[in-house]
């Protein structure tokens, strides 16, 4: 049920974002994304069922990521709705958190940072806009409807409906992400389920 939903976002969205259904077929992108959901809906499988089709899946993720220059996981928790035209460069973290209808830009990483009780990786809120170049780095919340700059380097929390950028990264404005992501279909903020800063997930 997941994937149909999740899929069903991704394309409505892309669609609403002006892409024609021949870019969807041609892009690298959409296939990587479709790869992924994939990769998640295996993950429910019952156990003996589970293993044998990701046996047959795994090899084709890793190619599909290969090809378009992309580390995505299928243990990380991307909401539907997901932009990554230009998927060069994007590195997710296995355990990170990204909300509905976000767009991740070429360059982008997502990854793990800090020491001891401070070790983590980052959450994204719905409708958040990262930059071309941008770096998160970990146990942060990135807010709903925020939108981080080019090349900016994020290691502290970001609220709701600002713009941060710079090196470390630093709020700019207040514009947030209106304008730069076209939201996909109406739907409660998943955001609720992003924890506060104390209680981020921790990776040893």
């Amino acid at each position: 049920m997941g994937l149909l939903v999740d899929l069903r976002r991704d394309l409505r969205r892309a669609l609403r974002m002006g892409a024609r259904p021949a870019d969807l077929v041609v892009e690298i992108s959409s296939w990587v994304i479709l790869s992924y959901r994939v990769g998640r809906a295996i993950s429910s499988l019952p156990t003996p069922l589970r293993r044998a089709v990701r046996l047959m899946h795994a090899p084709v993720h890793a190619v599909l990521q290969a090809v378009g220059g992309v580390e995505i996981p299928v243990s990380a928790a991307i909401g539907g709705g997901l932009h990554m035209r230009h998927t060069f460069g994007v590195v997710i973290h296995s355990d990170a958190r990204v909300g509905l209808d976000c767009n991740l830009s070429q360059g982008v990483t997502i990854g793990i940072g800090g020491r001891g009780d401070r070790r983590g990786v980052p959450w994204l809120g719905d409708r958040v806009y990262v930059g071309p170049g941008a770096k998160l780095f970990g146990p942060i919340s990135v807010g709903t409807d925020s939108a981080v700059g080019a090349n900016a380097v994020v290691n502290r929390d970001v609220p709701r409906h600002v713009v941060v950028a710079g090196v470390p990264a630093r709020v700019v404005s207040t514009a947030g992400s209106t304008g730069l992501v076209v939201p996909g279909e109406d739907q409660p903020d998943s955001s609720d389920r992003i924890p506060d800063n104390d209680r981020i997930l921790k990776v040893a």
